[in-house]
């Protein structure tokens, strides 16, 4: 399958090559750590967010699980942002905020 979007081959209507599905992988699995680290939550927390299971939560975000449009979309709407912004390459420049308690902590103070 051509890479063209139509017949048409100049640089401005070749679409964009991913490296595969790998750069994707990645900046997917980047954006949701820095959103994670943003907002103080843990894995645990964003897939309970997210009604998925912890399983598949950590595989998407060590980059090993494909994301269905679906779930890129209630991602989304869940942390409130794009679901283009989950795929741009502008996660790099955000700091992760540091969380307070340990997790350890944490379960000492709910308990």
């Amino acid at each position: 399958m051509p890479r063209h979007l139509n017949d048409d081959k100049s640089k401005a209507n070749v679409a964009p090559d991913w490296d595969d599905d790998e750069r994707l992988h990645k900046r997917l699995s980047k954006a949701l750590i820095r959103i994670r680290d943003l907002n103080g939550l843990l894995s645990k927390d964003m897939a309970e967010r997210l009604k998925v299971t912890e399983g598949y939560m950590s595989q998407v975000l060590h980059g090993r699980r494909d994301v269905r449009l679906s779930m890129l979309n209630r991602m989304a709407k869940e942390f409130g942002i794009e679901a283009s912004e989950l795929l741009e390459d502008k996660w790099d420049d955000v700091e992760p905020r540091r969380r307070g308690l340990k997790s350890s902590q944490r379960r000492e103070t709910t308990s």
